[in-house]
């Protein structure tokens, strides 16, 4: 073996990579978009280092993301050493720093390019959205539960911060009047410590997050207040009727709302638009995924909630997949959507159901609970249902309606293994809007490595 002799020709990386290989599927797929919103927004000519090009830079994202490979250091050093990703930026090697200004920097570009390649995996003969089925999974926020803090704790925060920067600047001063005294004064020594940067931005998030449980507790009395005028509401409607009628209305009488428990409310100081979410391995701190995938597992709409749970989440999923379906031009009419009992929301179901009726939706097939789903004589219904939760009990008893919700399971659970298997368990970016636009990036991933199986 001779490891010193050189190539007598220049290589061509190209030759090392299998035809059938992943990369040569993104770097097709992204030629092919419509990259106009991407490219018009770099400057030509001018001053300064010339930009790594905006196509090369997507597929290389995209290609990183579907290959699990999120984090841009990550990237970074494939791009030294990874034949594929060699390919892909013939040979140049962004730094980590670059990759992340981009995907921060066109993240609302993300939206239209997941519509583009949606479109594309229907040229090819997928996005069957005969059947689509609604679900949320919880993702990890790049940001840790040991960083949540109540209103008390971020002022204790703030106020320890400001007396450690007020006594490095008093140290940094003896320190500086010693060296001059030393060195002489406009020497080398003279300067601030270098962490003082740190305890500025640390100031930054923590001011930051206060102001966020502000927000967060205005909009929790604003909700005890309204819960507490509908009760009140409700309880002056049956005097009312009393007077009226000799007697109280049928019905049980309206509950007063709950006492808050006194609990103070927590904020993330690192990303504090995360939640702490319950799954079935414990709690972590991240953000509640929601997709909607058709038939054959290709994601067709994301969304991002901070909520814990996905009620109120069922007809803003369907709004969001006709919306994109349509202009990923799939005319194909969506028949049904299927979605588990944490999307049973009464309001919405009566209205979906009643615009199926009138032939201007989709059916939908929900479960109120999960004792709905048992052999209809093994279930034990509530004595006071609604007319929605007794309509879906029924339907959900025929065997041909059953048949057809088993597909749920079917549909988006893989989804969700496979995106947190090949791609990634937690978010890179903070913030709820970055948050959004890197769900989408995985969404658009996830889609192509489908694509890639389809096609070979």
């Amino acid at each position: 073996m001779d490891r010193d002799t050189g190539f007598l020709l220049p290589p061509d990386v190209r030759d090392w990579l299998p035809e059938g290989h992943l990369a040569w599927t993104v770097i097709d797929a992204v030629e092919t978009l419509d990259l106009a919103a991407l490219i018009s927004s770099y400057r030509l000519g001018g001053r300064g280092r010339r930009a790594y090009d905006p196509t090369m830079m997507l597929t290389l994202l995209i290609y990183g993301y579907a290959v699990g490979q999120t984090s841009s250091r990550q990237i970074e050093r494939s791009c030294e050493h990874d034949v594929a990703f060699r390919v892909i930026t013939a040979n140049q090697v962004p730094d980590h720093d670059t990759i992340a200004a981009f995907r921060v920097r066109h993240r609302e570009v993300f939206k239209d390019l997941f519509v583009q390649v949606l479109a594309l995996c229907r040229a090819a003969g997928l996005v069957r959205v005969g059947t689509i089925a609604v679900d949320g999974t919880k993702l990890a926020a790049n940001a840790s539960s040991r960083a949540n803090r109540t209103a008390a704790g971020i002022d204790k925060a703030l106020t320890e911060l400001d007396a450690a920067v007020e006594a490095r600047l008093g140290q940094a001063e003896s320190v500086d009047a010693a060296e001059d005294a030393e060195h002489g004064a406009g020497r080398r020594g003279d300067e601030p410590p270098e962490d003082m940067k740190d305890p500025r931005r640390r100031r930054a998030a923590l001011q930051a997050a206060k102001e966020a449980l502000a927000a967060r507790e205005q909009a929790a009395a604003a909700e005890r207040q309204a819960r507490h005028d509908r009760y009140e509401q409700r309880v002056a409607a049956r005097e009312a009727h009393k007077t009226s009628h000799g007697a109280y209305p049928k019905g049980r009488p309206p509950v007063e709302p709950a006492t808050p428990t006194g609990k103070p409310l927590r904020v993330n100081t690192t990303d504090p638009d995360s939640r702490t979410q319950r799954t079935a391995q414990g709690f972590l701190q991240g953000f509640n995924g929601q997709v909607t995938v058709s038939d054959d597992q290709l994601i067709v709409a994301v969304e991002v909630v901070d909520a814990a749970n996905d009620a109120g989440q069922l007809t803003p999923m369907i709004r969001a997949a006709l919306a994109n379906l349509a202009h990923a031009g799939i005319t194909e009419p969506v028949e049904v959507v299927l979605a588990d009992a944490g999307y049973f929301h009464t309001g919405q179901l009566a209205d979906l159901l009643a615009a199926h009726r009138q032939h201007r939706g989709p059916d939908a097939l929900v479960p109120p609970d999960r004792d709905a789903l048992k052999q209809p004589g093994r279930q034990q219904p509530p004595q006071r249902q609604s007319a929605i939760t007794r309509q879906m009990r029924e339907r959900l008893a025929e065997p041909a309606q059953r048949a057809r919700y088993r597909r749920r399971q079917a549909i988006v659970e893989p989804v969700f293994g496979q995106i947190k298997n090949r791609i990634t368990t937690r978010f890179r970016l903070r913030g709820l809007p970055a948050v959004r636009s890197e769900l989408t990036l995985i969404a658009t991933a996830h889609n192509l490595l489908k694509l890639h199986a389809a096609t070979g």
